[in-house]
């Protein structure tokens, strides 16, 4: 029924792989390109023998996986349940009990099949190209059952401390080892002297982090090296005629590129000081670039809001108000340029010119800015009408009025005038004649300036 089957040995009691929850819908969506139809068993806590549980963590992080893979696929559907049967009924037909003496486990199957409900540790999602992964969960099955399921499967992708007893040490499977600390890796050579195809994770590709103990830690591998290790393993069996798809064809693979694990410890530090989940899923991007939209205008309506509350901080001869509160500072000669059209024209053209979509929006913030500093120069001369001690002083009259000047030549400043002055001329082509003569201009003279 399937093209490939999987045993993923994924630890999430006391250690994580942190990058499995993207990691491992990212291996499965590589793999579809090869093998159609995918069968993937996730391990989890073991059973007493004859036994089975329920383990809740385990549960919810196979749920966790089940949604993250179905995001990757772009499914073009919800989720699709399935009873028990096919090739999990050939598993169990391993078992040399027979139903007159049924373990609890195969009591509980037997139950489930007969109330006709939905499994809750199995889900099959249908990609949008025809793709069809199905994830079933083995978290509370006793040793005996798991064996029967990974005997099932083409290779395991597994960690190599307890998780890899099933896998490895009994099932002698092929595929990707990998571990948490370096004190293991004594263990990958050991499995790829007695496990043919068998790769382990390079040093070079693992980071530990969030270390409680010897035994309790966090750890950082780059999901685009397991990939990478698994096409190894598969094109090896491929030429071994292990694989039922390919015992004809030659099967060749295609490789990702891994960036280095440091910028994964990296993205987890940041996602875990801010809060906030950094994914290349396209609802994402799409708002960080409306978040950084909404942030520039921000800005500028912050920008507007200051000066007019430091319009106010300034002291006022034969006044009767009460003096501003001694928490709102001065205001500067360099924050009045700052306040200038120029100036803040200018700040919004460099600060849109660095992505394609800031020249997309570039258009109606540079409005969005005049007619803000419009009315604000409105709302200034109404005020000023009413009280004329609110007239700001000339800027002669400031302490860094020498030091503001120096704001007058930067490059935001002239590309600001610059602009505004194709504003004006823009009938007799004053924008074309802004950006292939004055742009260029202005950037010659401050690199000149820098040298």
């Amino acid at each position: 029924m399937y093209s490939l089957h999987i045993w993923l040995g994924i630890p999430g009691e006391r250690r994580v792989w942190l990058e499995q929850w993207d990691g491992i819908p990212l291996i499965l969506k590589n793999l579809s390109r090869y093998f159609p139809s995918i069968k993937v068993f996730i391990d989890g806590l073991t059973a007493y023998d004859g036994e089975r549980i329920e383990v809740k963590d385990n549960l919810e992080a196979f749920w966790k996986i089940v949604e993250h893979t179905k995001e990757a696929f772009q499914a073009c559907e919800d989720f699709s349940y399935y009873k028990k049967c096919g090739e999990e009924g050939a598993a169990q037909s391993h078992l040399k009990d027979k139903q007159s003496t049924q373990t609890p486990a195969t009591k509980a199957d037997t139950l489930e099949s007969q109330t006709k409900q939905p499994p809750k540790n199995v889900a099959t999602i249908l990609g949008s190209k025809g793709e069809k992964i199905k994830l079933k969960s083995l978290s509370g099955y006793d040793y005996r059952t798991k064996i029967c399921y990974c005997a099932l499967c083409d290779i395991a992708i597994s960690d190599v401390s307890t998780t890899a007893l099933v896998p490895f040490h009994f099932c002698k499977k092929p595929g990707v080892g990998f571990y948490f600390h370096l004190d293991h890796y004594p263990d990958i050579i050991r499995f790829q002297e007695g496990i043919p195809c068998f790769y382990g994770v390079l040093k070079e590709n693992l980071k530990t982090t969030d270390i409680q103990s010897v035994f309790v830690a966090n750890f950082h591998i780059p999901p685009e090296h397991i990939y990478n290790l698994a096409a190894n393993s598969l094109e090896e069996l491929a030429q071994q005629g292990k694989l039922k798809d390919y015992k004809e064809n030659p099967l060749k693979m295609h490789r990702l590129f891994v960036p280095p694990v440091e910028l994964y410890a990296k993205k987890y530090a940041l996602e875990k000081k801010t809060k906030i989940k950094i994914s290349d899923n396209p609802n994402t991007k799409r708002l960080l670039r409306e978040i950084s939209y909404q942030k520039q205008l921000l800005k500028i309506e912050s920008l507007e809001l200051d000066i007019q509350l430091k319009q106010l901080q300034i002291k006022q001869p034969n006044s009767s108000s009460p003096p501003p509160p001694p928490s709102f500072p001065q205001i500067t000669a360099k924050e009045r340029i700052h306040s200038h059209l120029a100036y803040k024209l200018g700040a919004a053209l460099i600060l849109n010119s660095k992505s394609l979509w800031g020249y997309i929006r570039m258009p109606y913030v540079l409005s969005y800015i005049k007619e803000a500093h419009k009315q604000a120069q409105k709302d200034y001369a109404r005020r000023v009408a009413n009280n004329p001690h609110l007239k700001l002083p000339n800027l002669e009259t400031y302490p860094d009025y020498k030091e503001a000047l120096k704001e007058k030549e930067c490059l935001t400043y002239k590309l600001g005038l610059a602009l505004m002055q194709a504003d004006k001329d823009w009938a007799k082509g004053g924008y074309l004649r802004f950006y292939f003569f004055d742009v260029p201009r202005l950037k010659q003279e401050f690199k000149e300036k820098r040298k």
